[in-house]
């Protein structure tokens, strides 16, 4: 493993660097550290000499094949892709219609077997001639 030498740091890793240097443009409050489990991990600076705190783990960000450390780019993207501080509200209308579109296809067989039930009944109305207008019997969805 190569190293390289800053002043004021020492001896760095320049793959890991590189990737707290991404970490710190796209916010100046994070940084790469890591957990005690030896995890990577993006930490966010407290206020008040307060110690940092995770925020976000490096375990599932993809590396490139022949590097043990994810590339730089992919980290700022997940970053980017989990930040709820800057895109809460499009985050959270992605869910929504994710969840609406979910709940539409679990519904729509029982939707099916309302409208056939609804066109039996009206049938047999019809057939008993309960019906004096001819037209369509109103049958409320809340049955």
């Amino acid at each position: 493993m190569s190293t390289m030498f800053l002043p004021e740091v020492g001896e760095v890793n320049p793959r890991l660097y590189r990737i707290n240097q991404a970490i710190n443009e796209y916010d100046e409050r994070l940084f790469l550290g890591r957990q005690p489990n030896g995890e990577l991990t993006v930490f966010i600076r407290m206020p008040h000499g307060t110690a940092p705190w995770p925020v976000f783990g490096l375990a599932g960000v993809p590396k490139s094949s022949d590097e043990e450390y994810p590339d730089p780019r992919e980290v700022v993207r997940k970053l980017h892709g989990a930040d709820t501080r800057r895109r809460g509200s499009e985050i959270l209308d992605r869910m929504n219609k994710e969840n609406e579109k979910l709940m539409q296809e679990k519904n729509a067989p029982l939707l099916e077997t309302r409208r056939q039930a609804y066109e039996m009944l009206e049938f047999h109305l019809r057939k008993l001639g309960m019906t004096d207008h001819g037209g369509p019997v109103f049958i409320p969805t809340a049955i």
